[in-house]
C-alpha cells in the first residue's frame, strides 16, 4: 500500500524545477552579457592601440621630414 502523495509534494518539486530553470536563463544571460563586455572594452583596446601605432607613425614621419629640410637648408 503506497500513499499518496500530497499536493505539497508537487508544490515544492515544481519550486525545486522552477529554481533550477531561472538559475541556468539567469546563469546563461550574465554570461552573455560579460561576453558583450568583454567584446566592448577589446574593442576600446584595439582603438587605443591603433591611436598609438598612428602618434609613432606620425612622430617618426615627422622626424624624418625635419631632418630632410635640415640637409636641404646645410646644403644651399
Amino acid at each position: 500500500m503506497v500513499p499518496e502523495p500530497s499536493l505539497i509534494m508537487y508544490v515544492l518539486l515544481a519550486g525545486i524545477l522552477f529554481s533550477a530553470v531561472m538559475m541556468l536563463r539567469s546563469g546563461h544571460k550574465e554570461d552573455v552579457e560579460h561576453q558583450v563586455y568583454i567584446e566592448q572594452e577589446g574593442q576600446k583596446y584595439m582603438e587605443r592601440l591603433k591611436e598609438a601605432q598612428d602618434k609613432r607613425e606620425t612622430d617618426v614621419l615627422n622626424v624624418y621630414h625635419e631632418e630632410s629640410e635640415d640637409k636641404k637648408e646645410n646644403i644651399s
